[in-house]
């Protein structure tokens, strides 16, 4: 009994832990989640996939075992004890029960009178003659006995159901090389033989994205740090697939039309499915559990940030495709793995005051990486749309380099007409090394400033402004630093860093006035508005930022069609209904235990001695058991009194 009761908390341990920690995940994620070290260390353990690692399963084995030890045991001994009248016990013994009383009684009652009135309170009787008198015995109650056959058989049949829907059966093939998982990521029809489950498979459970329109007879079950391909013997097609989302565009529900289709027969069962509201199909159950993109079209415009002419890209591609991009600075691949139409984000308590809502939608966004030859790869997520910062409007693109870092984001302004048309042409005029000469040479030739200058003195000062704006370009302020770090004795580098940044912000509002002007926007610089200096102070904080950003493209979502895909979560759990059954003689017998009490009576009649010997007892010896004997006491004592 102490061993089942030690492998019982065991299993509820365990069986927490397996709450607590979501089973079956990629093993990246559980990376993301608790790191290198302690991911490997719970990996080792079986924390992942708790309810199907060897030493879960070994416990259970056991816990049938030693369950079923104490039935056989005690099973055969409660039999008898359920049978028995125990007509046999002496008076000394019948006085040594936890209740016991002598009634003295000049003419005992008959038998038949005593065996009634315990009748009457419930109880069976038997009547015996002995040498010593006669004995009535009672008992009620006696099927509490089966309590301990039901709670223990139960808890039997409970882990039998449990080992049946394990991957016991998967495990024993992967040892003996029958099975063996794939790691790759690979279309079906490229996966090993050897991943490949038949539909006969006795029990799993995986998933699958199933794209609107699309359908599929394959889930992929999880196994170690690769995954298996099963088989179903029914294929199942998304009819349709709807979201709702509340006013935040949170989602609210999100509901699929199924068609399921048995291979064999051709029969077809058509049923919508939502969260907790699965299609049950035998000993298969077809569940809801969540939603991602199904390959949503994408128009695109892709910027080349160091072109002295930037014009866009214009690509049409997919989530979930790769495209290939030749640049003038290499070979990129583009993986596009997602995207989403609602970005919901929440207000600092200030925004929440002035708006009114704890929640902001900040519109759809693509998720994408970009990897170069050396198959080194960024991660970008970029929003379609302008979002408000601090009441001015920014296009936002974060990149990374490691899904265990968080996004380091790019801030770039938008214009009056929220469009990135103002960004782009001050950036390729910083890139076009003859557009700034233009520009330097016009703006001295026009300034009164610099009309004293010798030829040699202006081409001196248009030449510090060009490597200045070249220098910034290419490597930000902190290029600027390291120049006069390498270049200047300690001694002078705060006046020349005083200088150099001086004659930078020069140039470069002189840079951004001459764009304006040739736009025509503005005619002189006491023309700029709030707007304009602020919108230069924002591109000089994305500029910066640029040599951070990763290979030098910036890919703009233009248009999109969204298509959804449901996850469908499939099981096939041959064991449920024996769990079932489990469950229901499990609290059969808890009843009985708890709620039925075994309890006997005895009354020995001894006519000679004119006495009568009363004996009561139950499990336990309860206060009811007392109040019951007292009760029955003076039942006796009355029917003396009659007599």
């Amino acid at each position: 009994m102490n061993l089942a009761v030690t492998l019982l908390v065991m299993l509820a341990i365990a069986s927490v832990i397996g709450t607590v920690v979501k089973q079956g995940e990629p093993f990246q994620n559980y990376i993301i989640k608790f790191g290198p070290f302690w991911a490997e260390v719970f990996d080792r353990l079986g924390i992942f996939n708790i309810y199907s690692t060897g030493w879960f399963v070994v416990v259970i084995l056991f816990l049938i075992l030693s369950t079923a030890t104490c039935v056989i045991r005690h099973v055969p001994v409660f039999t008898r004890e359920m049978r028995s009248w125990a007509e046999k016990l002496s008076a000394i013994a019948l006085l040594h029960q936890p209740n016991h009383t002598t009634i003295s009684c000049m003419q005992p009652p008959a038998a038949d009178q005593i065996a009634t009135t315990l009748q009457q309170q419930g109880f069976k009787t038997r009547i015996y003659n002995r040498e010593d008198g006669t004995l009535v015995t009672g008992k009620k109650g006696q099927w509490n006995r089966l309590g301990y056959f039901f709670t223990h058989v139960g808890i039997i049949v409970i882990l039998a159901g449990a080992v049946i829907d394990s991957n016991l059966m998967l495990k024993y093939r992967v040892l003996t090389d029958q099975a063996e998982p794939e790691t790759r990521n690979l279309p079906i029809s490229q996966v090993n033989p050897k991943a490949i489950l038949p539909p006969d498979n006795l029990s799993f459970r995986g998933s699958v994205t199933i794209p609107e329109g699309r359908s599929a007879d394959f889930i992929f079950l999880p196994y170690d740090r690769g995954y298996f391909v099963q088989m179903l013997p029914f294929e199942l097609a998304v009819k349709d697939f709807q979201i709702e989302y509340y006013d935040t565009g949170m989602p609210k529900s999100f509901v699929t039309e199924l068609i399921l289709t048995d291979k064999q027969t051709g029969e077809t069962i058509e049923k919508k499915i939502a969260v907790n509201h699965p299609l049950i199909w035998g000993d298969y159950a077809i569940y809801q559990s969540s939603f991602s993109d199904g390959g949503s079209r994408l128009e695109l415009s892709i910027y080349p940030l160091e072109a002295s002419q930037i014009q866009p890209v214009k690509i049409q591609t997919a989530v979930n495709r790769t495209e290939i991009l030749n640049t003038n600075v290499g070979r990129f691949r583009l993986e596009f793995d997602d995207f989403k139409l609602h970005n919901i984000i929440q207000l600092d308590e200030e925004e929440a005051q002035k708006t009114g809502r704890k929640t902001r939608n900040n519109g759809p966004t693509i998720i994408y990486k970009v990897r170069n030859d050396q198959g080194i790869a960024w991660e970008y997520e970029t929003y379609m749309m302008p979002n408000q910062q601090e009441g001015r409007w920014f296009f936002i693109s974060g990149v990374r380099q490691s899904v265990a870092e968080p996004y380091r984001y790019l801030f770039i302004p938008a214009d009056e007409n929220k469009q990135l048309t103002r960004f782009f042409a001050f950036l390729q005029l910083l890139n076009d090394d003859q557009a700034r000469l233009r520009l330097f040479a016009n703006f001295i030739k026009e300034s009164p400033a610099f009309n004293t200058l010798s030829v040699r003195e202006q081409a001196l000062q248009v030449q510090l402004w060009q490597n200045l704006t070249d220098l910034f370009r290419k490597q930000g302020f902190k290029g600027i630093d390291q120049f006069i770090e390498e270049n200047v004795p300690e001694d002078k580098r705060k006046e020349v860093r005083d200088f150099y940044f001086s004659q930078l912000s020069f140039a470069l509002q002189t840079l951004y006035v001459g764009l304006l002007k040739q736009q025509g926007l503005i005619k002189s610089r006491e023309e700029l508005s709030d707007f304009d200096k602020q919108w230069f102070d924002d591109a000089l904080v994305a500029i910066n930022s640029l040599p951070h950003y990763g290979p030098p493209l910036f890919i703009q979502l233009d248009r999109f069609q969204h298509v959804e895909a449901t996850g469908l979560q499939v099981t096939k759990s041959p064991g449920k209904g024996i769990v079932y059954l489990g469950s229901l003689m499990l609290a059969l017998g808890v009843f009985l235990m708890f709620y039925l009490r075994y309890q006997r009576l005895w009354v020995l009649i001894q006519p000679e001695e004119n006495r009568l010997i009363l004996a009561a007892k139950d499990a336990k010896n309860t206060p009811e058991m007392q109040q019951l004997f007292t009760q029955f006491t003076r039942q006796i004592k009355h029917l003396c009194t009659e007599k």
